[in-house]
């Protein structure tokens, strides 16, 4: 079960990323989900209740999309365009 929710919520957030609005998570939508702000590495976006909501790295770190927080700049791999 976990494992699926786990899969869910990657699926969930790969939507985000693509149409870079919040999805809507009907399962549970006291989830919060995270997507890579389009064009800084050091910012990102928390959706909560639908909502986009401006995010912060500290300094020197990049948001990392795989593992949902920030990390390393070497680590992150962030691509901006």
């Amino acid at each position: 079960m976990k494992g699926l929710l786990c899969i869910f919520f990657l699926l969930v957030c790969a939507l985000g990323v693509f149409t870079s609005e919040c999805p809507q998570v009907v399962e549970d939508p006291e989830i919060d989900i995270l997507l890579p702000h389009e064009t800084n590495c050091n910012q990102f976006y928390k959706c909560s209740h639908g909502q986009k909501v401006l995010q912060f790295c500290q300094p020197g770190l990049h948001f990392n999309v795989e593992k949902q927080y920030c990390d390393w700049p070497y680590s992150a791999n962030c691509q901006t365009s």
